[in-house]
């Protein structure tokens, strides 16, 4: 039971070990014990078995997931394991699901670390994990169709696109997203993985191997707001997996902006962090007011 003393944390390990109802019984027993007992795995054992008991089984009706765009069905950690040519050892080596890495030496990292001159910061996974990310990608994220709304990073469509859209109207106003990628936590990434399908347990090492949490001593010279998200599980640009899912989490940014785009008979559409908003009569400024609580909600 190594590891964070929050019920989310408890309720995601009672998870992996195969706990029915884990939520509930992680924060019952963070309402029983609100910091970790001095005594490690006997102390927990004793307090799980000081729970109030139900006095008879609740019938519960067995749910098959379901299963979407035709992914692979890993119901398992080690079936996720096999299909990467992993062993699950090296599953968690790479998903790190403790949080182990982010304060280890350079040379334990599974990302290179480098900031660009325009001062936009890369993570480029080491050749195993990218190559892991590939076959994640591959057999899984090029399967799920984005929004309609986004161009990039998608077969066939482009800048040209997302550009074209806009090019017979007599306005365009033009939105950049700050920190896109830095924005996007592994919980949110995780969400994407669980909505395909894939049991918490399996959806949580997936997003543990497409997110990183990046070493304070990479960070050096990176402005604070930045460098704050980046020391939380995030998604790196520069990984194979990440443009596919930035345009998966922001499914529900793009179909509010759609929403708002068709009330106001305007075009929305969106490349990377670029949003486009199009049309003969624009209330600029009602428009740009309208932007903000989407992408805070999409942040949520």
């Amino acid at each position: 039971m190594s590891g964070p003393w929050t019920k989310n944390a408890l309720a995601q390990r009672f998870s992996e070990i195969g706990f029915d109802r884990a939520e509930e019984i992680a924060r019952r027993l963070h309402d029983l014990a609100p910091t970790p007992p001095v005594d490690g795995v006997d102390a927990v054992d004793r307090l799980l078995a000081e729970l109030p008991r139900l006095e008879g089984p609740i019938p519960v009706r067995a749910q098959r997931p379901q299963w979407l765009f035709g992914v692979p069905r890993w119901n398992t950690l080690p079936a996720l394991a096999s299909s990467l040519n992993l062993t699950p050892g090296e599953l968690d080596w790479f998903a790190d699901p403790r949080g182990w890495l982010r304060t280890k030496p350079d040379r334990l990292q599974h990302y290179r670390v480098k900031t660009l001159p325009s001062g936009r910061v890369v993570e480029i996974p080491k050749e195993r994990l990218r190559e892991v990310q590939r076959k994640v990608r591959v057999s899984v994220l090029d399967a799920v169709p984005p929004h309609p709304a986004a161009h990039g990073f998608r077969a066939g469509r482009g800048v040209v696109g997302f550009a074209a859209a806009h090019s017979n109207s007599e306005v365009v106003i033009r939105v950049d997203l700050r920190a896109f990628f830095t924005t996007i936590t592994a919980t949110r990434v995780r969400a994407v993985f669980a909505a395909l399908g894939y049991p918490p347990w399996v959806a949580g090492r997936l997003a543990g191997l497409c997110t990183t949490s990046t070493p304070p001593a990479a960070l050096a010279g990176v402005p604070f707001e930045i460098a704050s998200l980046m020391r939380a599980p995030h998604l790196p640009q520069g990984a194979p997996t990440s443009p596919a899912l930035s345009n998966l989490v922001a499914g529900n940014l793009d179909r509010r902006l759609s929403g708002v785009a068709r009330r106001h008979a305007l075009t929305y559409t969106r490349y990377a962090d670029d949003l486009a908003f199009s049309g003969s009569d624009v209330d600029v400024s009602r428009l740009l007011a309208m932007v903000p609580p989407c992408v805070r909600t999409r942040a949520s």
